[in-house]
């Protein structure tokens, strides 16, 4: 129930480095408001809304955070340049 007219909006995507992730954004176009539900919603022009971040790690980043979730890793593979890497992890055994 949203009267959001696509037209008045550009998508935005940056790399936030402090936050290490890729950041995407609604980015009004013009003044204008937007109908959602019950609620009315008011935008300025170049007001955006954040809708999405894509967080990014360094392989030993990754590890270290799934080491901290209970998992150990099995196997990575990474492009040539190690721009993305997919992991096989495994559960840790319990003690």
């Amino acid at each position: 129930d949203a009267d959001f007219d696509l037209s008045c909006w550009k998508h935005k995507a940056f790399f936030n480095e402090r936050a290490g992730a890729i950041e995407m954004h609604l980015v009004s176009l013009c003044d204008q408001f937007v109908k959602v539900g019950n609620d009315k919603f008011h935008f300025k022009c170049c007001e955006t809304i954040h809708t999405e971040n894509s967080n990014k790690y360094t392989v030993d980043g990754f590890n270290e955070l799934a080491q901290q979730a209970g998992f150990q890793s099995v196997k990575i593979w990474t492009d040539p340049e190690e721009l993305f890497s997919v992991h096989l992890l495994k559960v840790m055994k319990t003690r």
